[in-house]
This record gives structure tokens, sequence and C-alpha cells, in this order.
């Protein structure tokens, strides 16, 4: 029993991980669609396969993914192409469950608060089937693993992992150019005296461009599918998320009315609302609230997050969008995160 006792505190860290990859990654695969299923993710799976231009902003990193999924000897091209949501749904849970942990210092607050998001109704959809949601939010996962690890530990190690991870954030879904903003805020002012150092600086800029390197791919299948005129515009056009013309792809800016605006924020706060119910909803405030306490800035980045998405998504589309709620969700997974936190806290005061 002592020897049971010695190894699961010596290992705590790694068991609370692989059950937080596992549980859902067997969840999403055993729930998995295993063929088509209409809609935008039959089309994505016919274009994978022949590395296709998917729609702006090109998602090169998806593309490239896609294509190595559809080589695998495994079932169908169906399933296989699935798989990739699965994959980096359970990916996506796991990182941010260290994400929690790095913030909480506590295992079981991790665990608790990123299952809540691995099992709430809109992310589970989109795990089950080719989409690029789950990609999209495995990015922030360790965005957020990697601004919580600076953190902890102020180093020119993390501030590249930082970096980088919002350049490869750029390069799937273009909702992150709504929040990337914050994301990049919190990481200067953790510790604004080292963008003094112009080797750092230099550094991080090097860093984010890096995994922009996959839209060369990109530009190479642009070039070949659209042809050369014009080309270096047209794909600049593309690449930002906009048609050859230069409007707007799927949506636009600039032509909704105020009281439009405010209809599609509480529509999207009615979305969550329905999927988390009033209990939820509850605790994730206390949970901010909590955290403003033990974390300002964090509490205040999180929140800026929050309004970064709401502000553009209601300027884009004048209707609310499911997936697009995602990234809330998952900073609200935070603040469940800080009231398991609290109650550990309130128990280890009283006993």
């Amino acid at each position: 029993m002592e020897r049971i006792k010695k190894f699961y505190f010596k290992k705590k860290l790694l068991i609370f991980s692989i059950i937080a990859a596992a549980v859902p990654f067997i969840f999403y695969v055993l729930t998995l669609q295993r063929k088509l299923v209409g809609g935008d993710t039959s089309w994505y799976m016919s274009e994978l396969p022949q590395m296709s231009l998917l729609p702006p902003t090109g998602y090169p990193v998806f593309s490239l993914i896609g294509k190595l999924f559809s080589i695998i000897p495994i079932g169908p091209l169906a399933l296989r192409l699935n798989l990739i949501s699965a994959v980096f749904g359970a990916l996506t849970i796991l990182f941010l469950f260290l994400a929690i942990n790095k913030l909480t210092k506590n295992e079981y607050a991790g665990l608790i608060a990123s299952l809540s998001f691995a099992f709430v109704y809109p992310y589970w959809f989109y795990a089950n089937r080719l989409e690029f949601d789950t990609l999209n939010s495995f990015f922030i996962a360790i965005l957020l693993f990697a601004i919580f690890s600076y953190k902890e530990s102020p180093s020119r190690k993390n501030l590249y992992f930082c970096f980088a991870c919002l350049g490869f954030l750029c390069t799937n879904h273009p909702i992150a150019f709504f929040i990337m903003p914050a994301f990049l805020i919190m990481v200067i002012i953790l510790n604004p005296k080292i963008f003094k150092n112009i080797k750092a600086v230099f550094l991080s800029i090097l860093f984010f461009i890096l995994p922009l390197f996959s839209y060369i791919f990109t530009y190479i299948r642009f070039v070949q599918i659209i042809g050369n005129e014009n080309s270096l515009m047209k794909f600049i056009y593309y690449i930002t998320g906009r048609e050859s013309s230069g409007a707007t792809f799927g949506g636009s800016f600039g032509d909704k009315n105020l009281s439009g605006i405010i209809k599609v924020m509480f529509d999207y706060l009615k979305l969550i609302y329905n999927n988390y119910g009033i209990v939820l909803v509850v605790i994730a405030l206390a949970g901010l609230i909590y955290l403003f306490k033990k974390n300002w800035k964090i509490a205040a980045f999180s929140l800026l997050a929050i309004i970064f998405n709401l502000a553009i998504t209601t300027q884009y589309l004048d209707w609310a969008v499911l997936n697009y709620t995602l990234d809330i969700m998952i900073i609200m997974s935070v603040y469940i995160g800080f009231v398991v936190l609290l109650f550990f806290d309130i128990l280890n005061f009283l006993f």
C-alpha cells in the first residue's frame, strides 16, 4: 500500500494527464462518425486527399494533417479523416488540463474543469466528425498552456514557445485573428521588460513566423489551381479570409447596425446558457471572481479574450454560430477549475 501511495504521488501529474487524454479520446472514438455526414464535412473529405484548396484562409496545417491521416491504412477514408477530430479533441483536453493545472497547482481542479469542456455538447459534436474546430481548440489550449508556463517561469524558452503557438493559431480558423490580440497582450504584460532586449524581440518574431511557412504549401497549390495572373494579391486576399475581389469571405464587416449586433451577442450568450445550464454558468462566474482574487492579470486577460471574440464575431455575421462559442467555453473551463480550487482551499482552511 505504501509503495502504491509513493508511486501515486511521484507520478501524479502523469496519471492525471493520461486520464485527461484517454477518457475523452475513448468517448470520441466510440461515438465517431464512420461515414460521410454531409455538408462541409463531406466536401473536406473529397478535397483533403487531393490537397485541393479549402475555403479562405486556406487552413494549411489542417490540410497537411488531413493528407497524412488520409493515407493511414485503417478503415475507410471517412473514418480516417473523422479520426482527426477525435485525436485533436483529446489533445485539446490534455493541454487544457495541463494549462489549468499550471494555474491552480491542483490536478483535481484541472481534470474536472477540462472534462467539463470535453463533454459539453458542442465540443463533442465537432469532435466526432471532420471539422476545423478541434484543431483550432487544440491550438488555443496549447497556447494557454504556453502562456501559463511563461507566467510560472518567465524564461526566454517559454516566451518563444508562446510566440510559436501564436503562429500556429494563425494557420487555422480565421476566428484566431479575432482573439489573438488578447493573447498577445497577455504575453507582453506578464514580463514587459524582456521586450527591451532586441534579441528577444527578434527571436520572438522569428518563432511566430516559422509556423506561417506552412502557407508556402498553400501558395504552391494556389498557383497550380488558380494560375499565375495576379497570384500574389489574390493569395493575400485568400489567406486573410477574403474573396479574390477583396470582399470578406462568408460574412462582412461595417454593414451591421447596433441593434443587430446586440441581438447576435445575446444569441451567443443564449447558446452558451443552453449548453451549460444555469448551474455551470453560475459556477463559472464564481470561478472568475476567485480567479480575480488569485491573479487579476490572468482574469482580466481572459475577459478581454471573451470580449474580443464577441465584439468581432457579432460584426462578422448577423447570426450566432455554435462553433464560435467554443473559445469562450474553453475560457469558462478555466473558471470552473478555480471553483474546484476554491472548494479545496476551503477544506484546507477548515481541516
